[in-house]
């Protein structure tokens, strides 16, 4: 396979709201035939005129929610040392999640937001000034970029499931070089045990309704070759969130269903353990993290 590769020229100058200024960076598609980074591209050019919401109390789609919480919970232990924790929100789309953790935890943490996609970049650092929040902003491709051993912490949702395994694994090592030890990866996939969501997609694709190209739902990590990186856990999660999608998958049927799915969807407690077992979840989440260096402890890290 024939890998795509994107030029980056960036040096970014910090703005006076000191973020990184992407009107500072150029970045051009050397492979525009890349299906996965063109609907990306496509998506939020078509987007640019809905705003953001800039509200970083706003309630997460469920999905989202979840993993906010399952950042939170691993971000806890390493908030207990002095210096700030290191992010990167690795293709960041529209980052409610890093708002969210922003305005949560202040000074205590610093995100570098990074996308291929300008017009998602900027509409992430309109979010953040609009609400007094700082961090750096990037438009870049993953595949080349070169951090090492800078972040705490990397995360993204919906990302790998648009490349080949091989692609994959590049960006496994890409992340595994810009941690640091005892760093951890954090991601969520769309599951490939998701009865329903599968389903939907496949029908999405046959009314040409789908946006989000090229797409393989992931049925585990354990045998994807991740550079220094352990995989910790990997479990499904959030079936009800397949419902959302019945409505474009099938227009008649999710109308009619609405205000049933509705009525499920506010009472997750009863109906998440019931529909897992029936339909599988949406997301596969997986927590990798990378060794600690043998006689350096997780303090000096």
């Amino acid at each position: 396979m024939e890998r795509h590769s994107l030029a980056m020229e960036r040096i970014n100058p910090k703005s006076q709201s000191g973020v990184n200024d992407p009107e500072a960076v150029s970045v051009e598609s050397a492979c525009r035939d890349h299906g996965a980074i063109d609907a990306w591209l496509r998506f939020h050019e078509e987007q640019k005129n809905t705003p953001m919401s800039i509200f970083p109390t706003k309630r997460l789609s469920r999905y989202s929610e979840s993993f906010f919480h399952r950042i939170t919970k691993e971000l806890a232990p390493k908030l207990r040392h002095s210096n700030p924790v290191r992010l990167w929100s690795a293709g960041s789309g529209f980052d409610y999640v890093s708002l969210k953790l922003k305005a949560t935890y202040g000074d205590s943490i610093e995100i570098t937001i990074f996308d291929v996609s300008r017009e998602c970049i900027l509409a992430n650092k309109r979010a953040f000034e609009e609400n007094g929040l700082r961090a750096d902003f990037v438009v870049g491709d993953l595949f080349n970029a070169t951090y090492v051993g800078e972040f705490d912490m990397v995360f993204n949702t919906g990302l790998l499931e648009h490349f080949q395994r091989e692609e994959q694994e590049v960006l496994l090592r890409v992340f595994s070089d810009s941690l640091r030890p005892g760093g951890e990866y954090l991601t969520y996939v769309p599951y490939a045990g998701g009865r329903l969501y599968n389903r939907c997609m496949k029908r999405m694709k046959t009314r040409g309704v789908w946006q989000f190209g090229p797409e393989t739902p992931i049925a585990t990590f354990r045998n994807l070759g991740s550079g220094d990186l352990i995989l910790k856990e990997e479990f499904p999660l959030d079936a009800l969130h397949q419902l959302t999608f019945l409505r474009p998958a099938y227009p008649l049927l999710g109308l009619a269903f609405l205000p049933a799915t509705a009525a499920v969807m506010r009472l997750p407690d009863i109906f998440e353990p019931s529909l897992m077992r029936l339909i599988g979840g949406y997301g596969l989440y997986a927590r990798f993290e990378k060794p600690l260096k043998e006689g350096r402890d997780a303090s000096s890290a």
